[in-house]
């Protein structure tokens, strides 16, 4: 079993990995230690919020507190925005 950081605000299944969302990062697992990388990290200012999987896609509000949020999308990949 792989330990992630505690307090995530969010969590689910895209594809065959398991997501959790964090106001300062995005981790997916598939259950091993190899296989449980952070995926997308927030800048120093800003902080992550409003998670939702839709089809293949995570979505998520990027933002600095204003109310200027942007939202952005992860696959599972690295390759979010």
């Amino acid at each position: 079993m792989t330990l992630l950081p505690g307090g995530a605000s969010f969590f689910g299944r895209l594809g065959n990995v398991e997501v959790y969302g964090y106001s300062e990062g995005i981790w997916r697992t598939d259950g091993t230690t190899v296989g449980t990388a952070q995926i997308f990290s927030a800048s120093t200012d800003e902080f992550l919020s409003g998670f939702s999987i839709a089809g293949n896609r995570l979505y998520f509000s990027d933002g600095f507190g204003d109310g200027q949020g942007l939202v952005s999308r992860a696959d599972g990949t690295a390759n979010a925005r």
